[in-house]
């Protein structure tokens, strides 16, 4: 990440991506002082990509069958995007 830009928000929220200690890939949030980790539920790993300025994150990873999707984190909500048929 050295000389990366990461995406900040108008709410000084930060995005960024990383592996954790057992080497799986993770989103987080960082805002005032307090780290929200990102990984839909069941996934294998995660990145994040955007956030817009009311908070809405999106990214992308792979569930446990090993199929990449996106999906949107909203209000600790997340939403699986992935077109019919894919």
């Amino acid at each position: 990440m050295c000389g990366e830009r990461l995406p900040i928000n108008s709410q000084g929220k930060v995005l960024g991506s990383g592996q954790d200690g057992s080497g799986g890939e993770k989103g987080f949030i960082y805002s005032r002082g307090t780290y929200t980790e990102i990984i839909p539920p069941g996934w294998q790993n995660a990145s994040i990509d955007e956030i817009n300025s009311k908070g809405i994150v999106v990214g992308k990873g792979y569930d446990v069958l090993g199929e990449l999707k996106g999906f949107i984190y909203s209000g600790g909500d997340y939403t699986e995007i992935i077109p019919p048929g894919w």
